[in-house]
């Protein structure tokens, strides 16, 4: 097991605004997402994985601009992806980098025709651990006012509607299917 602890303290100050938020949220997932993997009986290894890497996920958006949380850098919040991803290879982490890059259901498409400012390129978990963790994430916010809140099936169809459009829905959907008897 990696200490990622360490790694969130060296980027994230435990007596920050921003650290109360990142945790919270970080943890709520992990236990969902590791929720899944216990049900559906995953390995020591598998599971031991999504723990580290769901702890990691958001890493990047210590360089975001985001306030409500506490975030005061000077980059898109979307960009915690990409940055995160940089963050955790530099750790010596590639397939926690990975799983910080594509916790999300963002499709070159999307990206183009929306003009997001992203790499264009797909922007998805392609491991059963990424998934997992992608779909655990949907489920909670760091927003303060519904930060210990798990958010409900329908509002995440719904926020996906609204910010991403059909395929945020179909990917929700897919793992819905795939996750939803573990949860």
């Amino acid at each position: 097991m990696i200490d990622y602890l360490s790694i969130i303290n060296k980027y994230i100050a435990t007596a920050s605004e921003t650290y109360k938020y990142y945790f919270v949220h970080a943890t709520l997932v992990t236990k969902k997402a590791l929720t899944i993997a216990n049900n559906m009986g995953l390995s020591d290894e598998q599971k031991g994985f999504i723990e580290e890497a769901a702890m990691l996920h958001d890493i990047g958006i210590v360089e975001t601009h985001m306030p409500l949380i506490g975030c005061y850098g000077d980059k898109p919040y979307i960009q915690h992806m990409p940055i995160g991803k940089e963050i955790l290879i530099n750790e010596g982490l590639p397939k926690h980098a990975e799983i910080a890059e594509k916790h999300t259901s963002i499709t070159k498409a999307q990206i183009l025709r929306d003009n997001l400012p992203l790499e264009p390129k797909d922007i998805y978990p392609t491991s059963l651990e990424g998934e997992i963790i992608a779909f655990s994430d949907m489920f909670f916010t760091k927003d303060p006012s519904w930060l210990w809140q798990e958010k409900s099936i329908d509002l995440v169809l719904s926020e996906c509607e609204q910010q991403y459009g059909n395929e945020c829905i179909e990917f929700f959907g897919k793992w819905l299917d795939q996750f939803g008897q573990y949860v």
